[in-house]
C-alpha cells in the first residue's frame, strides 16, 4: 500500500493532531488493500506507524507456515513513484509495441486504473456481498464476483473516459509489451543500463532504507533483553529492483528447512518481535 497524502507527516508549522492522524491512518488501512488482500491484523500496527513516519509500504506478510510463503513477517517499504520502465530502450521497444494499437492516453489511463488504491478499496469493501453467493456452485459465484468487479471498475473507467472493454484490450497489450521487455532483459550477455528516472527512484528508496536502520537501531537500544540473532529484525535490500525489505532473519533459516519440521514457535517469536517494533513505532508517532 503505498503512502497516501493523509498519512504524510505535517509540514513544517502545521497543527499535528496525532490522535486524529492515527485514527485517519488506521481508517485508511483497514479499507485498503494489498495485493486484493486485507493487511495481515498481526502486523497493522506496524504498517501504520511507518507510513506516518514517513516509510511508505507497499506490500506485507504477518508470516504463515504453508507452501510458497515466507514463515516470517516482513514489510516492503518503497517509493511510491516507481517508473513505469527501468531500462534504457524499453520505452522506445514499448511506443513501438503500442504503435498504431494504443494512445498515449489510454497507456497512462490504464496504468493510472492499475495502480488506483480507491479502486481496490472500493472491490474489498463489495466482498461483505459475496455472503449473498452462499449456496451457489464455484463457476456461478466466480461468475457473480466477476460481474460486480466489472461494474465497479467500468465507475471508475468513466473518470479516464475509456471503456471497460478497450480497458481490457489495452491491458493485454501493455502484458504483451512486459513480456517482451522482460525476454530482453533476460538475455544472456546483454547489459542493461537504467534510465536516470529509475536511478532517482532507486535512490530515494536507499534513502528509506537508512532511515528504516535508524529505527530498527534505536528500537534495539532500548530493549532490555535483546532477542536471538535469528529473530532480530533486519533492513533487507531486494537485489533486483533495490528497495528495502524489513523482515527477521529467521526467515531465511526457516525456508531452507521441511515445513513439516518448522516450528509454530518459531513464527511466534517472529511474530512478537514485529509487535513489538510497532509498538516502539507507535509510541514515536505520539511522542512526535
Amino acid at each position: 500500500m503505498a503512502i497516501s497524502q493523509e498519512m504524510r507527516p505535517p509540514e513544517a508549522g502545521e497543527p499535528d493532531d496525532k490522535n486524529k492522524r492515527w485514527k485517519d491512518a488506521e481508517k485508511l488501512i483497514n479499507e485498503a488493500t494489498e495485493r486484493d488482500r486485507p493487511i495481515d491484523p498481526r502486523i497493522k500496527e506496524t504498517v501504520i506507524a511507518l507510513n506516518i513516519l514517513g516509510l511508505p509500504t507497499s506490500q506485507s506478510c504477518e508470516g504463515h507456515i504453508k507452501k510458497d510463503d515466507w514463515p516470517a513477517p516482513w514489510i516492503d517499504i518503497k517509493d511510491p513513484d516507481e517508473p513505469s520502465y527501468r531500462f534504457v530502450g524499453e520505452r522506445e521497444l514499448a511506443e513501438r509495441t503500442m504503435r498504431g494499437r494504443v494512445t498515449l492516453e489510454e497507456e497512462q489511463a490504464c496504468i493510472s486504473i492499475q495502480r488506483d488504491r480507491d479502486i481496490l478499496k472500493e472491490i474489498y469493501k463489495a466482498r461483505p456481498e459475496l455472503d449473498q453467493t452462499k449456496g451457489m456452485e464455484d463457476t456461478e459465484r466466480r461468475e457473480w464476483w466477476s460481474g460486480r468487479r466489472k461494474e465497479i471498475l467500468r465507475e471508475k473507467l468513466k473518470e479516464h473516459k475509456i471503456s471497460f472493454e478497450r480497458y481490457e484490450e489495452v491491458a493485454k497489450i501493455l502484458a504483451e509489451i512486459r513480456q517482451k521487455i522482460e525476454a530482453e532483459r533476460k538475455e544472456k550477455g546483454v547489459k542493461r543500463e537504467e534510465v536516470s528516472e529509475y536511478l532517482e527512484w532507486r535512490a530515494r528508496n536507499e534513502e528509506l532504507a537508512v532511515k528504516a536502520r535508524e529505527l530498527l537501531e534505536e528500537f534495539y537500544q532500548g530493549r532490555s533483553a535483546p532477542p536471538s540473532s535469528s529473530v532480530e529484525l533486519r533492513v533487507q535490500g531486494d537485489k533486483e529492483k533495490g528497495f528495502p525489505i524489513i523482515t527477521n532473519r529467521k526467515g531465511k533459516e526457516l525456508t531452507s528447512r521441511s515445513l513439516t519440521k518448522v516450528r509454530i514457535e518459531d513464527l511466534t517469536q517472529c511474530q512478537e518481535e514485529m509487535q513489538a517494533f510497532g509498538k516502539f513505532l507507535r509510541k514515536k508517532v505520539k511522542e512526535g
